[in-house]
């Protein structure tokens, strides 16, 4: 009888405390302010898809935290990436909403200090760039096959910010995949200067994000005649398979489809795995948010818990509609660092390709 009458004691006593805990435990972001690091400047893409996620962030978040942002331009970006691996606080209290960023680890930038498989991936938001030229390019351009009639690369030039960037990899491996005479003009500092140029014929083709081509491009260049699209990149799926982006418009044909259309056959070859390599990552991770190497489990799942509703959640959806011209796509935090791991660590072969190419543009070969 004083065996069970002690047996019952500690039971009673493990039950209190579970219960006191259960009290006192709270959410990990309760009463907290979380800072949203972003790449680039003020007004930008990474800014504005920021601040539309901030807007509706918090109260998604177990105990609904405050949410400020901090602009850390420079470098390309590569600025903030650096400083979120190496300074911020392994505690959960900032969270990232970059722009790109994976392609300095790709092309083994020294400028990058931190590995970025390291990092706590939350979220990617994917995506597409859409590529279009001017109508009266020579010979003039009515339709995307068109493109192949020009007969002098001076006739098509293509602007561009820096050899190493996403986008002019992509347009100089995807002109040259279609055969198609053209001369690439690095250097531009943006896209609005990019566009200036295209508008005063300085150069004939630019690339913009799905974003762009909605609230830009179409109502102040594509109605009014100036340009029309000629390709966007293909979605790539795990599989190897490719689809298209159902929200632009069918007439608009992917990189694949334009190189079938002429050739009859999907593209192969070094050149296509070197895009497809590129474009698997920017069309999960465009924008990508992590939380620092070595913050507490509870922060990981919590901040992924509230990505996963963000990316069905209604207002926020119809807000970034009317802010960015369309939804966001979300891919899981999990799936972003296996494909990054991937990208990073199972290409090499591609990877070695691509360097070389990189250096042949810059002339070193």
């Amino acid at each position: 009888m004083k065996i069970l009458k002690v047996a019952l004691t500690s039971l009673l006593s493990c039950l209190i405390l579970l219960a006191n805990h259960a009290v006192m435990a709270k959410p990990y972001y309760k009463g907290k302010k979380i800072t949203m690091l972003i790449n680039y400047n003020p007004g930008g893409g990474a800014d504005r898809s920021g601040r539309v996620i901030g807007r509706h962030l918090p109260r998604l978040i177990e105990g609904n935290p405050k949410i400020i942002f901090k602009n850390y331009p420079g470098a390309g970006g590569l600025k903030a990436i650096n400083y979120m691996g190496e300074v911020a606080k392994p505690n959960g209290m900032m969270v990232t909403n970059f722009s790109g960023g994976y392609n300095y680890a790709m092309i083994r930038d020294p400028g990058l200090r931190v590995d970025l498989t390291k990092m706590n991936w939350i979220a990617g938001v994917g995506g597409t760039s859409i590529i279009y030229a001017r109508v009266d390019t020579k010979p003039g351009l009515k339709k995307p096959s068109d493109i192949w009639k020009i007969k002098d690369p001076n006739h098509f030039k293509v602007a561009g910010f820096r050899v190493t960037g996403t986008k002019d990899m992509r347009e100089r491996l995807s002109f040259k995949l279609l055969g198609v005479k053209h001369k690439p003009v690095t250097g531009f500092r943006g896209t609005t200067k990019s566009r200036t140029a295209l508008l005063q014929n300085e150069v004939q083709a630019f690339g913009d994000s799905r974003a762009a081509w909605f609230k830009t491009i179409i109502p102040n260049m594509v109605k009014p005649g100036i340009v029309i699209p000629i390709y966007h990149y293909d979605r790539f799926h795990a599989d190897g398979s490719v689809s298209r982006y159902n929200d632009l418009d069918a007439s608009m044909p992917t990189l694949s489809e334009l190189y079938k259309s002429k050739y009859g056959k999907m593209p192969s070859g070094m050149v296509w795995e070197a895009i497809r390599w590129i474009q698997t990552l920017q069309g999960m991770m465009v924008r990508n948010t992590c939380l620092a190497p070595g913050s507490p489990k509870a922060a990981v799942e919590a901040m992924r818990a509230a990505y996963k509703k963000l990316a069905k959640d209604k207002t926020y959806l119809n807000d970034a509609m009317k802010t960015l011209g369309f939804k966001p796509e979300f891919v899981d935090g999990k799936t972003v660092a296996d494909r990054l791991n991937w990208a990073i660590n199972d290409n090499k072969k591609v990877q070695d390709w691509l360097m070389n190419q990189i250096a042949i543009w810059k002339g070193k070969k």
